[in-house]
């Protein structure tokens, strides 16, 4: 008998379902709330890579009409986009990009976006950057020359409000010919 007052073989039984549930709950945690706390906004990450941080937006609330300016583009670009993924940093520079006319929200395109407000006009988004892809130096090399980099890659997607009045604008490579890359450059800083 346990000091519980239950038997032994009871205990252990509930006591492995609430241990089952606690492990779920942190994994939970980990992959979804975890990922984006560590690498959004989060200074000095950089060091780990010897590159720069990934850039962090003061404020994402402007323009409140229209579309975003080539600069604000940028920069919400680079917000929604530099991050670790998987054991690399992604980092980007050079970004040129240019914004399209405003369309009409459209559940087929743009549900994918849980944030969008669909109240607000949609901005297809285009250009090229030099993308980045960073390891710890130990992972794959020697210090400054452990990034892969693909000059002038182009990109596509779509900014928009979010229900909360901040622009997001999330956008992808759309080449992927792995031929362009180039091994073991310097990390941008």
């Amino acid at each position: 008998m346990h000091p519980t007052g239950q038997s032994e073989r009871t205990f252990y039984a509930h006591k492995g379902e609430k241990l089952v549930k606690i492990r779920t709950m942190f994994a939970l945690w980990v992959a979804f709330g975890c990922a984006g706390v560590l690498t959004q906004g989060q200074t000095s990450i950089g060091k780990t890579y010897h590159s720069r941080d990934p850039f962090v937006c003061k404020s994402m609330k402007d323009p409140s009409r229209g579309a975003p300016s080539t600069s604000q583009l940028r920069e919400y670009i680079l917000c929604a986009n530099e991050k670790i993924m998987g054991s690399g940093l992604l980092l980007y520079e050079n970004v040129k990009p240019e914004v399209g006319k405003s369309r009409s929200y459209s559940a087929g395109a743009d549900s994918g976006a849980g944030e969008i407000d669909p109240s607000q006009p949609v901005y297809p988004v285009r250009g090229t950057w030099d993308a980045y892809t960073c390891w710890e130096p130990t992972h794959n090399g020697t210090i400054g020359k452990n990034c892969n980099m693909r000059k002038a890659t182009p990109f596509a997607g779509a900014c928009y409000r979010t229900t909360f009045g901040d622009w997001s604008c999330r956008v992808r490579n759309t080449s992927w010919d792995l031929n362009d890359s180039i091994a073991g450059v310097p990390p941008p800083r």
